[in-house]
């Protein structure tokens, strides 16, 4: 009967020990959740800051290229109308 009881005693040890480690898990997962969260957060935030600066990168360089292509069609003018002018 003592060596049942043992058994038992034993048994549920390893079962308050197997509950222990459980619970220790589950509170990792929840931090390792958070911090996953967070990170995807701030990663979020830095490709939309990205994107942002992209797009106004890109504004700038339409806003050159109709500059240049104003400036070609002048000089094209101007090459037309001294050669009109000779």
């Amino acid at each position: 009967m003592a060596v049942v009881r043992a058994e038992e005693q034993r048994a549920a040890e390893r079962v308050t020990t197997a509950e222990q480690g459980l619970e220790a898990v589950k509170a990792r997962q929840v931090e390792t959740e958070v911090g996953l969260q967070k990170s995807l957060a701030d990663t979020e935030a830095v490709l939309q800051k990205s994107l942002e600066t992209l797009e106004l990168e890109q504004n700038a360089l339409k806003l050159e290229q109709n500059a240049l292509e104003s400036a070609r069609k002048a000089l094209e003018s101007e090459q037309k109308a001294r050669s009109e002018a000779d």
